[in-house]
């Protein structure tokens, strides 16, 4: 469509939501939001429950005198200069797509007439084709109405096509939805609007799906669909993105969603031109350990926690309840596990035994003006030897980049989950509080600011409750297990002590300070950060060290040291004060050369990226004040 005179241009960004460091690859996106949403429409019965999710994802080529008619009317604009693609694919050549499907749920219900939002009408189809950054998700586990955009995202032709047989009665729908940059199709000719469509244009102009059941047939037929009367959405994605293969999908379902499945609430069958099998709780766990990635022993070391969490009773478990159901405030105190239960906890540990525990809290909403009880489990267990974050899942997404510590020797998983139709409001709260691509749980976003109160300190209980744990075991041992807790609690980098207790030494028995024993060598560096001037530098730490210790990402924070306090606080507190003095990128203050890493982001004193090559990798940073001295933490 043809820009209309006077209407703002903007290029549509959504999709650079879904390129964090903290999801893994293009395949990590899709899967992780396409499912989402799948789980969120599943059917409800009569109660009020949702039923088995079935996930049918199919990978195929067609030859390019098959797939050409279906773009008739697009090839212009996918050749046209300045459009945004990168890679556009040729009406020639062969179209390697994907197709994913959900059933036993409700498809895309709704007016396929109406054409913008209306307040107290719920339209799937609206939001789906017609509309970016509106949601009806209040207590789904999406939030921002943007999640769709990684469809588009994951075509070389920035395209999808969506068909949908509506629980409603609406019968079967078909809609293609490709995104541009606005582009012009000759130099100096009109300038199109990013959005454009596939279906029927009416009188004026307005594009509808086919409803045609002969044209859907056509449609089902070349891209080998499975759907015949069953409710749910079919998306196709042609010229799928060349990182989404196979392996990659395979990747992203097992990591992405082993708790629902294990949980037995979905299940995914995939076929691909080599295999044809299904991903079930049968399967998943050994399914894990087949994968072919760096984490793998941490993987399968949590699914085994999760297959705890799932096949066992509360009472199996020998679940330890944490009630702060009568406190305004949820706050981790010393005494919030009785001594009786901290011994329990260690002896269990220490005999390589899970322990679950399931935390009450009173949740205030300043919106619905009410009080209500949430809670949530989480699963220690000591294991492996190297330090590790736990895992984070709200109601069946994991959320892979909550702020939190490694923890060394300890695998922990976090759930925080509704019950059927029981919502769960702390689940609710931090789904509010969660980024457009649900990575990470943030108090100051725009679905969160103001809802709650206390809302930051549910956050921050939630996601420091496994380091708070292990302290609270560690601060009231007599005798302090070095295996625990050891390095979990470095000197602070400013050289002040910290205050301990008189601790003995595992191998001779002897308060500390009587130790006679041989000092052990220092723990080898995964990465080192080293003074250049004006600035700083990352790099790689010891060359021996195993491959599978150095981390796959790296964050760390900066400010102008300081002769009082903490000076990452100070920091902040400046930025609340709108006074930084300095913000990367700006004032001089840049990266001015990095190699070996990927997804590099930066944000006023803060710096992350992936490593891409775990053994060559460098980060320079510089354009400080050379007449003051730089504090850098790792986070």
């Amino acid at each position: 469509m043809i820009k209309p005179r006077g209407v703002k241009a903007r290029n549509p960004i959504q999709g650079e939501y879904f390129a964090s460091d903290a999801i893994k690859n293009p395949a990590d996106a899709l899967i992780r939001e396409s499912i989402q949403n799948s789980l969120d429409a599943r059917i409800k019965d009569e109660n009020g429950n949702q039923g088995e999710l079935e996930i049918r994802i199919t990978m195929e080529s067609q030859e390019s005198s098959v797939i050409s008619k279906w773009f008739s009317g697009a090839w212009e604009h996918i050749n046209a200069r300045g459009n945004g693609l990168i890679d556009p694919p040729r009406k020639d050549e062969k179209c390697n797509y994907l197709v994913i499907e959900d059933f036993n749920t409700t498809g895309l219900v709704g007016d396929i007439l109406q054409d913008e939002p209306i307040d107290g009408i719920k339209n799937a189809f609206f939001l789906f084709f017609r509309a970016e950054g509106f949601s009806d998700k209040d207590d789904g586990i999406g939030r921002w109405g943007i999640g769709k955009h990684v469809f588009p995202r994951s075509s070389r032709a920035n395209t999808f096509i969506g068909m949908s047989n509506r629980v409603d009665n609406g019968g079967q729908v078909l809609l293609g939805h490709s995104v541009f940059k606005y582009h012009r199709l000759i130099e100096n000719g009109d300038l199109y609007l990013p959005d454009g469509y596939m279906g029927v244009a009416d009188d004026n102009g307005f594009i509808l799906p086919y409803c045609d059941g002969e044209k859907i047939e056509a449609f089902k037929k070349d891209f080998q669909l499975t759907r015949e009367e069953e409710s749910g959405l079919s998306v196709v994605v042609p010229w799928i993105d060349p990182e989404i293969s196979e392996e990659t999908v395979i990747d992203a379902v097992v990591r992405n969603y082993f708790y629902p499945i294990l949980c037995g609430i979905m299940t995914v069958k995939l076929k691909t031109k080599t295999r044809n099998f299904i991903l079930n709780a049968d399967n998943i766990y050994d399914e894990a350990k087949k994968l072919d990635i760096k984490e793998k022993t941490h993987l399968v070391e949590i699914i085994e926690i999760a297959k705890f969490a799932t096949e066992k009773s509360a009472e199996e478990q020998e679940r330890i309840i944490i009630d702060l159901s009568k406190e305004n405030k949820p706050e981790w105190k010393n005494d919030i596990i009785s001594t009786e239960c901290q011994g329990t906890i260690r002896s269990k540990l220490d005999s390589g035994k899970i322990i679950a525990l399931k935390a009450v809290l009173k949740v205030r909403s300043k919106v619905l003006k009410n009080e209500t009880l949430g809670n949530f489990c989480f699963y220690v267990w000591k294991s492996g030897n190297d330090n590790q974050k736990p895992t984070f899942i709200r109601d069946g997404l994991i959320i892979t980049r909550v702020e939190c510590k490694r923890i060394p020797k300890i695998r922990a998983l976090v759930i925080c989950e509704s019950e059927g139709k029981i919502k769960n409001p702390l689940a609710t709260l931090l789904g509010d509080s969660e980024n457009p691509s649900h990575t990470e749980w943030n108090r100051s976003g725009d679905n969160f600011k103001g809802k709650y109160t206390n809302g930051f300190a549910y956050i921050d209980f939630v996601s420091n409750c496994v380091e708070r744990l292990i302290y609270t075991l560690n601060a009231t041992d007599e005798k302090e297990d070095f295996s625990l807790t050891s390095n979990f609690f470095p000197e602070p980098e400013n050289g002040e002590e910290r205050p301990r207790p008189d601790i003995r030494c595992k191998r001779c028995g002897n308060l500390r300070k009587d130790c006679t024993c041989d000092v052990p060598p220092p723990k080898k560096k995964a990465f080192r950060i080293e003074k250049v001037p004006g600035g700083f530098v990352i790099l790689p730490g010891d060359p021996d060290i195993p491959l599978e210790e150095i981390p796959d990402s790296i964050s760390v924070a900066c400010a102008y040291d300081t002769r009082g306090g903490n000076p990452i606080s100070l920091y902040e507190k400046s930025v609340k004060a709108k006074a930084p003095n300095f913000e990367i990128g700006k004032d001089g203050v840049i990266i001015n050369e990095s190699h070996g890493v990927e997804a590099l982001v930066f944000n006023m004193n803060k710096i992350e990226f992936n490593i891409a090559n775990h053994r060559d990798f460098k980060v320079n940073v510089i354009g400080f004040d050379t007449n003051r001295d730089l504090y850098i933490k790792a986070l």
